[in-house]
């Protein structure tokens, strides 16, 4: 509810420049793009799409919880990031709106080139990719040294990255 709530205050303002009265720094843009895109509502739905669903408690006390959060966000932020690629033409172009990716870095280091912009916002995005592929290999690490004290922990985890994989692969194609 509170991430619901959050994504629609935030989606119902206008994030351009102008209106903000400051130009947000890359990470503040990324953060707010990731609401404004929902995608963290759609990686919560992978449990739906598995139907096994997490235990946060149980996972509480693991030293997967932590690298489980934040692989959550940078599956998020994957398609948030590269939809920005491909819909820069439409909003910044067509339509002057500067709340995108390759326009926010351009904004905060005006002496970039477009070419140099739209490389810097494809090696965050490739940085994203990267950090998911890492942060999956070292979940399933841990989980190799957990299976015989916490089988159905395991089972589960193993299901849940699955679905996050093919999460990613979805976005992927989409793009």
């Amino acid at each position: 509810l509170q991430l619901y709530s959050h994504h629609l205050n935030i989606t119902h303002r206008d994030r351009n420049v102008q209106a903000l009265g400051y130009v947000p720094d890359v990470q503040e843009y990324i953060d707010n793009r990731c609401h404004y895109a929902a995608v963290h509502h759609l990686v919560m739905w992978v449990e739906y799409s598995t139907g096994v669903f997490l235990d946060w408690e149980e996972l509480l006390g693991t030293n997967v919880f932590q690298r489980l959060q934040r692989l959550h966000w940078v599956v998020g932020a994957f398609p948030a990031l590269t939809n920005d690629f491909f819909s820069f033409e439409g909003e910044v172009i067509d339509n002057s709106c500067d709340s995108n990716l390759i326009m926010v870095i351009a904004l905060n280091h005006p002496e970039m080139s477009l070419e140099e912009a739209i490389e810097r916002s494809a090696d965050l995005v490739r940085d994203v990719v990267v950090e998911i592929s890492s942060t999956i290999k070292a979940i399933e690490t841990e989980l190799g040294g957990m299976r015989h004290i916490h089988p159905g922990l395991v089972s589960v985890l193993g299901i849940h990255l699955n679905g996050l994989r093919e999460f990613v692969q979805a976005a992927w194609v989409w793009q």
